[in-house]
């Protein structure tokens, strides 16, 4: 997860403003105003000096937005159409959950093991 995650840190203007990454490396600059993490780092820091970043604050809720829109689209699953009903759409849920194969409902036995 470090693998990811310091990258991402570094490469926000959390540690030195995106004018003074501009100066020192075009690339780096270029790279972190690619960064969503950079646009919220900077509608925090306009924040705290009582300023409003159009810029930073429309790239966050976009990025926010897409987010919200996959994670319930992987949250759907197969159901993401209207032509799924929702009884159908339950079926397919569990269907998946129990696996490829797998019984639907295991019958208790009539004869208890290991009693006499």
């Amino acid at each position: 997860m470090n693998f990811l995650i310091f990258p991402i840190f570094f490469l926000t203007s959390a540690l030195y403003p995106l004018w003074r990454i501009r100066e020192g490396s075009h690339l780096v600059y270029r790279i972190s105003a690619l960064n969503p993490f950079t646009h919220a780092v900077e509608m925090i820091r306009f924040a705290m000096y009582e300023r409003f970043n159009v810029d930073a604050t429309m790239i966050s809720v976009a990025v926010a937005a897409l987010l919200v829109a996959i994670l319930s689209y992987s949250r759907r699953g197969a159901c993401w159409g209207a032509r799924e009903t929702l009884h159908n759409c339950r079926r397919v849920r569990i269907t998946a959950l129990r696996g490829a194969g797998a019984p639907a409902r295991s019958k208790p036995s009539p004869i208890p093991i290991g009693s006499g």
